[in-house]
Formats: C-alpha cells, structure tokens, sequence
C-alpha cells in the first residue's frame, strides 16, 4: 500500500510540474517579424489587387512596447506612365493594439503615422488621410491576423489572456 501511494505521489507531481510548464508561453518580436515576412508577397499581390497597380512590399520592421505594436513596411509600386512603370518607392508607419480573439492576434485600432513616397527624385510625406496604401494597411492588419496559436499547441485548446511587453507578446492561462 506504502508503495501505491508512493508511486501515486511521484505521479502527481510530474503532473504538477508538466501543468506549470503549461502556464504561459512568449513569441519574440523577432519570431513574429519573420512569421509576419513570410506573409509579404500575399500582401503585395492583395494590395496590388486593391490599387489596381503592381506592388512590391519587401521591408517590414515590428516593434512591440507598451501594450501596442508598430510596424513600419516599404516597398515599390510600379505606375503606368505611357506605357512605361515609374517606380514608386513607399514607407509606411502604422501603430495598434494588439488583441487576442479566439487563437489569434489581430492589430485592433490601427493608425497611420506616417506614410512618405520617392517618385523621381522627389521625396516627400503624404498626409496620412491621403494614402491610399496606408488605408489599405490599417484595413489589412485590422482584419488579418498577425499571429496564429498553432493547432498543434497544448494553448490552443485553453483560454489565454496576452499581453505585449517590451519586445515579445505573452500569453498566459486565463484563470
């Protein structure tokens, strides 16, 4: 008997120490910036659609603090101009709040901050309610999640709560 309540002791503790590892986990800026460039010629060819004019998105910098992410993209759009593309190269700045719905994170209030086109040697900002690709962006990031919990995850059967901290997003066990 000694031995069975022993051995039922060891068992539940290993299950202890398995569930405290199940408590939360982190992505890195750095993870979700590759997961999110992965994604880049799917928003090139939707914006392209979107603009009716070819686009190339090949830059994209995410920053995490304070409950909020910024993200900052470039890129090229090619204009039609007698029958000859003018590149157009395009920055764009654009700051929300992340927010965890069901497995997934989406950018929830998004915002332009700034939005600036080289077009011939002219370099210059274009007012944030002007840019049409800026508009296109806070409508894609608002709809289009930029992180998944994946299947596969023992948290994605599990109710979380997130946070943004300096550099990651963290996902804790909601009590």
């Amino acid at each position: 008997m000694k031995k069975r309540i022993i051995a039922f002791a060891a068992l539940a503790l290993t299950g202890c120490a398995q569930l405290a590892s199940l408590t939360g986990f982190s992505i890195s800026q750095s993870e979700l910036q590759s997961r999110l460039n992965q994604q880049l010629d799917g928003w090139s060819q939707d914006l392209g659609k979107e603009l009716g004019v070819e686009t190339h998105i090949d830059q994209l910098d995410i920053k995490l603090a304070d409950q909020k992410a910024r993200i900052d993209v470039g890129g090229e759009a090619a204009l039609s101009r007698l029958f000859k593309a003018v590149p157009l190269a395009i920055h764009l700045s654009v700051e929300g709040t992340p927010s965890l719905e069901g497995k997934a994170v989406y950018l929830r209030n998004v915002r332009l901050l700034a939005a600036k086109a080289d077009l011939l040697g002219y370099s210059g900002s274009l007012g944030p309610d002007t840019s049409a690709m800026g508009k296109w962006l806070t409508q894609y990031l608002d709809n289009h999640p930029v992180y998944r919990i994946p299947d596969s995850s023992p948290f994605a059967h599990i109710p979380l709560n997130m946070t943004v901290g300096d550099g990651k997003l963290q996902f804790k066990a909601a009590n």
